[in-house]
């Protein structure tokens, strides 16, 4: 069984997954696995999308989630997310 943790912000996400492993859950964080696919992938990034989504020389996921092209991220970064 795969269960999800999701909600807003401030909602008690960290705090209901702290409880779930403390009883024998395991956790997978997609929001890390993100953050290093995009370290990972940077450079492909770069070519599909330039050096302005780049500040201080990491990707800045505000600009690049701003792009329009949302299915060309999903086919560069969806290797490394998805097992």
């Amino acid at each position: 069984m795969v269960t999800g943790v999701v909600g807003k912000s401030c909602s008690g996400k960290d705090s209901a997954v702290r409880y779930l492993v403390r009883n024998g859950f395991h956790e997978i964080n997609v929001d890390h696995l993100g953050h290093e696919a995009l370290e990972v992938k940077k450079e492909e990034l770069r070519a599909a999308f330039g050096d302005g989504i780049f500040t201080d020389g990491h990707v800045n996921r505000k600009i690049l989630g701003s792009d329009s092209d949302l299915n060309c991220q999903t086919v560069i970064l969806q290797k490394l997310m998805i097992f």
